[in-house]
């Protein structure tokens, strides 16, 4: 791992600069003379995960999964541009008829209630003729374990809206707000069918059971103008924002929703740092849950290696199945389908949880660049099985998403905004956070006064 040199500004000052230096691994930050800033100086280690995991280090699971995803199928009524699923290799599907099979290995192999229960397509609501069984059976043995489910949100037919409620179903609603004409149909286009799903909205929020979830990307990047989007459109102040972070590519057509150009990160990270700087985008939980991770590991220390995946689907408490009950590497997959690493996705099947072993993933702390990147700890290296040019074009977008809050948290807790990070292993774009230090472009001048910083001389 490594440590940083970050120099920073007080926002509003003389150009006065004072050095604090980032330790990676530790996630301590730490003054000009090594001693730790925060609270209380002191690593936790989690131990939550194994080290490291690949081909020669696979990834296991148990009998006792805290989370359990039911991959049903891939069929979606909807061909989103930018969708994950888009170019996997599709199995036959008979998700009805396998329902019967899939719940007796449930009870059979599952040693203990998971917490939490996904139901997953395609379009989960596709398959709502095996969704009611699943459901209605898994209840009768596991009555306590939370259902969620993620939906485009064009099926929401009365009696589908009616059945989530009967059920106690957690449910969230993908849609981009003003971003919806990039991704794909809008559900909530005709006013009639959206009554219906703004009534249903508030009924769902009473019982803090719904989200409405967002992605973020190059023609999407704003989230203020998302929050404020779904403010209106829902008429609720305290909307609760799902997902919301800078999509990921999963193949190479999607490669014009990533930024494009040293201008572009530039512009982005300076729109995202002073979004959640006014707590203009708080509606997303995920930018609250982040600079919460960085504050906490900047001042208490945090294990970084010892941290799962983004996903945590590397976690041995995290288990994919499909109806078939075989074993896969995430529910974007199927098990007829390989990784970018020519391993197949499929590690074994729920009748013999003891012998599966998945190799599609490369942890964080096997990625060379990974463990000399100062956003590692929140990234965690973002999709665990993307490789070649779609992880590192994803990992430039997911860099400056990250480093935007990671500036952020250093300014809340000491006063000084980092303005350069000095290591020399870092391209120039990353090493000058906001492009106005070193010669990426001719408008970096025009830029100073929106993060209150004074030019560097």
């Amino acid at each position: 791992m490594a440590e940083f040199k970050v120099v920073c500004q007080q926002p509003g000052g003389n150009g006065a600069e004072r050095i604090f230096f980032y330790d990676n691994e530790g996630g301590f930050l730490l003054d000009a003379h090594g001693v730790p800033v925060g609270d209380v100086p002191e690593k936790w280690d989690y131990n939550i995960a194994p080290k490291t995991h690949g081909a020669l280090d696979p990834i296991t699971k148990d009998g006792t999964p805290e989370v359990l995803k039911i991959q049903m199928g891939l069929s979606c009524n909807f061909d989103c541009s930018y969708c994950l699923q888009k170019y996997v290799p599709r199995t036959e599907e008979h998700s009805v008829k396998l329902a019967p099979g899939l719940i007796e290995k449930l009870k059979n192999n599952i040693e203990r209630e998971p917490r939490n229960i996904q139901l997953w397509g395609g379009e989960p609501f596709v398959y709502i003729k095996t969704m009611r069984p699943l459901v209605a059976e898994i209840k009768k043995f596991w009555p306590n374990s939370q259902f969620s489910i993620i939906t485009n949100g064009s099926l929401l037919t009365q009696e589908n809206m009616d059945w989530v409620m009967e059920n106690n179903i957690h449910l969230s609603i993908s849609h981009d707000g003003p971003g919806q004409p990039t991704r794909g149909p809008d559900p909530f286009e005709d006013p009639v069918e959206f009554a219906r799903i703004k009534d249903f909205y508030w009924k769902m929020k009473e019982r803090r059971a719904i989200s409405i979830n967002p992605m973020i990307y190059r023609q999407n990047q704003d989230r203020a103008a998302v929050a404020q989007y779904f403010i209106e459109l829902f008429g609720d102040p305290d909307i609760n924002l799902g997902e919301g972070g800078f999509i990921e590519l999963y193949d190479a057509q999607h490669k014009d929703n990533a930024l494009k150009g040293k201008q572009e990160h530039f512009d982005y990270r300076l729109l995202a740092f002073n979004n959640s700087r006014a707590g203009l985008d708080r509606n997303f939980g995920i930018i609250g849950q982040k600079l919460e991770a960085w504050t906490t590991a900047m001042r208490h220390g945090l294990v970084t290696d010892s941290l799962v995946s983004k996903c945590g689907m590397d976690h041995p408490s995290n288990l994919t199945v499909d109806m078939e009950g075989n074993v896969v590497t995430c529910q974007n997959v199927t098990a007829n389908s390989t990784g970018p690493n020519g391993q197949s996705h499929k590690g074994g099947t729920i009748d013999d949880l003891a012998g599966v072993k998945i190799t599609t993933s490369t942890h964080f702390s096997n990625r060379p660049h990974c463990s000399k990147c100062p956003v590692v700890q929140v990234c965690r290296g973002n999709c665990m099985f993307l490789e070649g040019d779609l992880f590192y074009g994803t990992c430039n977008t997911s860099f400056s998403d990250n480093i935007a809050l990671w500036a952020l948290a250093i300014e809340k807790i000491t006063g000084w905004l980092p303005v350069f990070i000095d290591a020399p292993w870092l391209p120039p774009e990353r090493q000058d956070i906001w492009g106005l230090r070193l010669n990426h472009m001719d408008s970096a001048a025009e830029k100073l006064q929106q993060i209150g910083v004074a030019a560097h001389g």
